[in-house]
């Protein structure tokens, strides 16, 4: 009985200093948002400037018809 008792604390004893020994490493480790990102790098991408560009998207007839009201009120037109 002596020896199973022994062999049981032993048990408990060496899995305290693995919990142990495996929080001191993770809390060594560094956080994963300072690590240094090994991704890709940003290029510049050459582009068209699509301001010249007259093209159609949604809200365009209303931005049109509010600035034709803006300019309908200004002129005094009911």
């Amino acid at each position: 009985m002596s020896l199973l008792y022994q062999i049981a604390l032993f048990g408990v004893a060496l899995a305290i200093v693995v919990v142990t020994l495996e929080a001191i490493v993770s809390v060594a480790r560094p956080a994963p948002w300072r690590k240094p990102k090994s991704g890709p790098t940003l290029h510049l991408v050459a582009a068209i400037d699509r301001r010249e560009q007259a093209l159609p998207f949604v809200g365009a007839e209303r931005r049109n018809a509010a600035r034709d009201e803006a300019q309908a009120r200004s002129h005094g037109v009911p």
